[in-house]
């Protein structure tokens, strides 16, 4: 795999640490020369990222330029926290798959690990693939998963609603920790945590509940998370974060990434 761009820029680190422990990854910080590697690699790049700290990092002529060294390499742009809003107000790149700092490792993971089955399939499309092609291209079926129970802790129950039938659609079963009645977690084999990070006692939650379960895994739900937010949950226990609104595959790959590490 290769990352072209602002690789080292602190935004990308959890993305480039998991990606080094699990693939072959190269970086460039030059266009040119990311062209002039993709022509010659052999065997040839599986996939190459371009890392975005800001908006304006990168111009349509670049992508056509790494499209027209190797037609056959998929392409992906990595956006960091200042490229939140360059969708409404910026010029994004067009005629390729866009993934956000947040949700590179959930949307990489079954390419990096095929045993996942799930994951937005960015480096098995074409790059021009829409987000609904994208959805349509994952499998959720995995018989191992039937009958594992997910643990949700919901702000609400159109919450639990909305998470659970994404369980729901990949084989596991559900059950609703209310915050009014939390109640006890037994035989849960992962725990899905939706919290507002605005409020400090909502961390003391988390770390609670994410200890309750251990060693199941926990992944926290959050709202506009920064990266700081990241380091928050993940020090409070959880392994990763998603970001609302997510994608379904999203979901199912960090939960099936984390129960197999």
């Amino acid at each position: 795999m290769l990352i072209v761009g602002d690789y080292a820029h602190t935004d990308f680190k959890p993305v480039l640490d998991w990606l080094r422990s699990c693939t072959q990854l190269f970086c460039l910080a030059d266009i040119a020369e990311a062209g002039e590697y993709l022509a010659v690699a052999d065997p040839p790049v599986d996939c190459c990222l371009l890392a975005q700290a800001r908006p304006g990092r990168f111009h349509q002529s670049d992508v056509e330029q790494l499209h027209a060294a190797a037609p056959l390499t998929p392409l992906a742009v990595l956006v960091g926290a200042w490229c939140d809003g360059e969708m409404r107000t910026g010029t994004p790149l067009s005629g390729i798959s866009r993934m956000y700092w947040h949700e590179a490792i959930a949307q990489l993971a079954s390419h990096v690990n095929p045993a996942t089955d799930a994951g937005s399939n960015v480096c098995r499309l074409p790059r021009t693939a829409l987000p609904v092609e994208r959805t349509l291209a994952v499998a959720f079926g995995n018989s191992s998963e039937k009958h594992a129970l997910v643990a949700i802790r919901a702000m609400g129950p159109a919450s639990f609603g909305s998470l659970a039938d994404a369980c729901r659609a990949a084989g596991y079963a559900a059950a609703w920790l209310s915050p009014a009645q939390p109640g006890r977690i037994i035989g849960a084999t992962a725990l899905v945590w939706e919290g507002d990070v605005r409020r400090s006692d909502e961390w003391t939650e988390l770390q609670r509940l994410a200890r309750i379960v251990y060693p199941a895994p926990t992944v926290a739900v959050l709202n506009f998370p920064r990266p700081e937010d990241r380091c928050r949950a993940i020090a409070a226990g959880a392994v990763d974060i998603l970001a609302k609104p997510f994608e379904l595959a999203d979901l199912i790959a960090l939960l099936r990434l984390a129960r197999a590490a």
